[in-house]
C-alpha cells in the first residue's frame, strides 16, 4: 500500500501494483477561492463546500470515507483540503 499522503494505487504496465503520486500543485487546483462563492473562503472548486468545514468534520470524529460519501466529493477533493490547510498555516 502506498505510505505518501498524496499516494494511490494504480496498476502498472506489467499488470503490478504500483503507487501513483498525485502532485501538490494538481491537488492545490481542486481548490478555489472566489469572493462571490462563500464570501472567498477557499472551497472545493465547483462546490460551495469549504475547506474549513470539510478539515472540521475529520476533526470531530468523521471518516474520510464518510465525509466522501455524505458530500460526494472524491477522495483527491478531501487531500486537497488536507493539503491547503496543511500549507497555509
Amino acid at each position: 500500500m502506498c505510505s505518501n499522503l498524496r499516494g494511490g494505487i494504480g496498476v502498472g504496465e506489467n499488470g503490478q501494483p504500483r503507487c501513483i503520486m498525485v502532485g501538490n500543485t494538481e491537488l492545490l487546483s481542486r481548490i478555489a477561492v472566489d469572493p462571490e462563492v462563500m464570501v472567498g473562503k477557499p472551497v472545493i472548486k465547483g462546490t460551495r463546500l469549504t475547506v474549513e468545514h470539510m478539515v472540521g468534520l475529520l476533526a470531530h470524529g468523521m471518516t474520510a470515507d464518510e465525509v466522501i460519501d455524505e458530500f460526494g466529493i472524491e477522495k483527491e477533493d478531501l487531500q486537497a483540503c488536507l493539503l491547503f490547510e496543511s500549507e497555509s498555516q
